[in-house]
C-alpha cells in the first residue's frame, strides 16, 4: 500500500512538469479566427421599380371605367328628364285644348245669358182692382175683380190679353208670384197681390221691359 501511494505522489507530481505550457495570444496578433460581420444595406422603396401585376386594372383604367359609368348614368338622367318634359308638353297642350273649348263654351253661355237677362229685364207695374170698377189695364194686360176670401187671404182675378176671353186666376194666396204667358215665344208675366181688401186687389204686375215698350 505506501509503495502503491508513493508511486501515485510521484506521478501527480510529475505530470505538470511534463505538460507543455500554452502560450498566450499576443495582442498584436491579427485575429484571423474572428467571424466577418454581415453588413446590411437598406434602399428606398422609390428606387424600386414598381411591380404590377399583368391581372391587375391600372389606375388609369380604373379611372376610365368610373367616368364610363357616370356618363351613362348622367345620359340616362338627361334622357328621362327629357321625357318627363315632353309628357308634360302634351299635357300642357291638352289642357290648353280643353281650356280652349271651355272658353268658347263660356263665351256662348254669356252671350245666351246676356241675351236672355236682356229679354227678360223686368219692370214692377202697380195695379189696384175693384169688384164695381171696370177692367183695369196693367201693361199689356187688363184685370177685372172677381172675388176675394178675406179669412183665407185668396182672391181671384180675371186677365185679359190680346182682345182674349177672360182668363181666371183662382184662388190665389197674398204674395203668391203668379206666373203666366201671353203670347207664344214671348216671356212670362208674373203677377202678385201685396194687399188683399173686402172689394179690392192691390199688387204689381211684373213685365219685360221689350213687352211693356
Amino acid at each position: 500500500m505506501q509503495k502503491h501511494v508513493d508511486a501515485l505522489e510521484k506521478h501527480r507530481k510529475a505530470a505538470p512538469s511534463e505538460t507543455a505550457p500554452v502560450p498566450a495570444p499576443s495582442a498584436a496578433a491579427p485575429s484571423a479566427t474572428r467571424p466577418p460581420r454581415t453588413i446590411y444595406r437598406i434602399a428606398a422603396a422609390s428606387a424600386q421599380p414598381a411591380q404590377v401585376k399583368s391581372g391587375a386594372p391600372s389606375p388609369s383604367q380604373g379611372t376610365n371605367t368610373s367616368g364610363t359609368a357616370a356618363s351613362a348614368e348622367i345620359a340616362g338622367a338627361v334622357a328621362e328628364n327629357r321625357e318627363a318634359w315632353e309628357a308634360a308638353t302634351n299635357r300642357l297642350a291638352d289642357v290648353v285644348g280643353v281650356v280652349g273649348t271651355q272658353q268658347g263654351e263660356i263665351s256662348a253661355t254669356r252671350d245666351a245669358v246676356n241675351q236672355l237677362l236682356a229679354q227678360t229685364h223686368r219692370q214692377a207695374v202697380s195695379f189696384e182692382v175693384s169688384r164695381h170698377s171696370d177692367p183695369t189695364p196693367v201693361g199689356p194686360v187688363t184685370l177685372q175683380f172677381k172675388s176675394v176670401d178675406m179669412k183665407g187671404q185668396l182672391y181671384t182675378v180675371c186677365v185679359f190679353f190680346n182682345n182674349q176671353k177672360c182668363i181666371e186666376l183662382r184662388d190665389r194666396a197674398l204674395n203668391e208670384v203668379v206666373v203666366f204667358i201671353v203670347a207664344k215665344n214671348q216671356p212670362p208675366l208674373e203677377l202678385v197681390a201685396t194687399k188683399i181688401k173686402r172689394d179690392q186687389v192691390i199688387g204689381y204686375l211684373e213685365v219685360p221691359t221689350a213687352t211693356q215698350q
